[in-house]
């Protein structure tokens, strides 16, 4: 058996990585590594805000759910893997961070023995034993591959390994008009997010001097949605791209899952995908109908002073070639925001699935949210529809 001196094959190791191409040009990753490795050698329980104080120092605020720490923690595992595939096979020691894990471990590879530094276990293993579990290991790979480690309902697909994702913004075509000073000033005019409805709108309004703009306009729902969906990600170790409704390309569905955020008024590629496999629910002006046996429901925004009341639609369907899509759509930005709440907390995940049959079937739920002064929603199931899923 191989006597290991841990101390200074560690360091070694340590430094040997750090050296490398993969890790050289990421500073702040080989300080994560260095620091996770000296709390480990110490035996230190290492938490986020630990990792986040020592990291971004003052940067960092403890108080507020900042996502920077599980993004970097995802690229370091990420750049880990990508060195022991790559040169890393035959290191003498190995560093390890588990998905979900602040705690790094490491061990110390022999011909014939494993000595993990952490708990020193030695174990002694026949030829039938090894070939058994050889075959046990083969088979845990393969189902750790097809399927996710936890439950995680609707974003099942979106956590696969090797999973492609899109995030889909909703944005609204901007607006010039020609003012009596001879001056353009930027508009909106509601009903017009593409070329094809300004040329409808001036067929109609020809005395009128409006003509678009070369960028677009996005509520303030955005930046806290794909925070929260960064977080969410960040968490079970996937990433996603992000794109505007107004360069979004139906042919994306091919080859990625979709996400769409934002207002379903503003929707223009999206359409063609959103509520398209529903029997029940139908937009309407600023709301939803629903029809279930021949009587129609009406769902549409109510306001006053003090509170909104409006309808939000999550829609989970099937896409081509085993790709999935989720709507989180209002016609406002509380109803989006109080959905991506919601379908990105696990307990309330669980609480609603409690509702739905064995399976984790497609679907569209409409919801009813309320706020006051659009900061402090509520968000309630008032329609559910299972869908078989077929395209």
């Amino acid at each position: 058996m191989k006597k290991i001196d841990t101390t200074h094959d560690v360091d070694e190791a340590l430094q040997k990585i750090c050296s490398h191409p993969i890790f050289e040009k990421s500073p702040r990753n080989i300080r994560l590594l260095k620091f996770l490795v000296n709390q480990a050698k110490e035996g230190n329980d290492v938490k986020e805000h630990i990792i986040g104080l020592e990291l971004f120092e003052q940067n960092y605020d403890p108080e507020k759910n900042d996502g920077k720490v599980r993004v970097y923690m995802y690229n370091l595992r990420k750049k880990l893997s990508e060195y022991y595939d790559a040169v890393g096979t035959s290191d003498a020691i190995i560093f390890n961070v588990e998905k979900g894990q602040y705690n790094l471990s490491y061990g110390a590879k022999s011909t014939g023995d494993v000595e993990a530094s952490n708990t020193v276990l030695k174990l002694s293993l026949t030829k039938q034993h090894l070939r058994v579990l050889g075959i046990i290991a083969s088979v845990l790979v393969l189902v750790a591959f097809l399927y996710p480690t936890k439950n995680t309902f609707v974003w099942d697909n979106y956590f696969k390994p090797k999973a492609k994702t899109i995030c889909v913004v909703a944005d609204h075509m901007m607006l010039q008009q020609k003012q009596v000073n001879g001056n353009w000033q930027p508009t909106f005019i509601s009903g017009i997010n593409s070329e094809s409805d300004l040329l409808k709108y001036l067929g109609k309004n020809k005395k009128e001097q409006i003509r678009a703009t070369d960028y677009t306009m996005m509520t303030k729902m955005a930046p806290f949605v794909i925070h929260t969906l960064c977080n969410w990600f960040a968490d079970n170790d996937s990433r996603f791209e992000v794109c505007l409704e107004s360069d979004f390309k139906l042919e994306e569905i091919r080859n990625h899952n979709i996400i769409y955020v934002g207002q379903n008024k503003t929707m223009k590629t999206s359409k063609a995908l959103f509520l398209r496999n529903s029997k029940q629910f139908e937009i309407f002006r600023d709301g939803y109908t629903s029809t279930k046996s021949n009587e129609v429901d009406t769902y549409a925004t109510t306001f006053d002073d003090e509170a909104r009341v409006e309808y939000a639609m999550v829609s989970y369907a099937p896409l081509e070639n085993g790709n999935t899509a989720i709507f989180l759509t209002s016609n406002n930005d509380i109803g989006t925001l109080a959905t991506v709440r919601n379908f990105t907390n696990m307990d309330w995940l669980e609480q609603f699935y409690e509702k739905m049959p064995d399976g984790n079937p497609y679907f569209n739920a409409l919801f009813e949210v309320s706020g006051l002064r659009r900061t402090d929603t509520s968000c309630s199931l008032v329609g559910l529809e299972i869908l078989n899923g077929t395209l």
